[in-house]
């Protein structure tokens, strides 16, 4: 895949989105939240709002 590509690739949640299913405001750890679901999306495909809400607060139990 070209880089060009790869640069239009989002996950399927913005960053507000994040932070109000986090219950987080802007923080560096939006980032990191919207990489990790950069990254799920880039080795399994979109995942649909519902299933990266899911993988997303896996993942923030995995944090604290």
């Amino acid at each position: 895949m070209a880089q060009e590509e790869l640069n239009k690739i989002r996950p399927d949640l913005t960053g507000d989105e994040i932070m109000q299913i986090l219950g987080i405001k802007p923080s560096p750890i939006v980032g990191k939240a919207y990489e990790f679901l950069l990254e799920l999306r880039l080795e399994h495909g979109p995942q649909g709002a519902e299933k990266a809400k899911e993988e997303l607060l896996k993942w923030w139990k995995e944090q604290n």
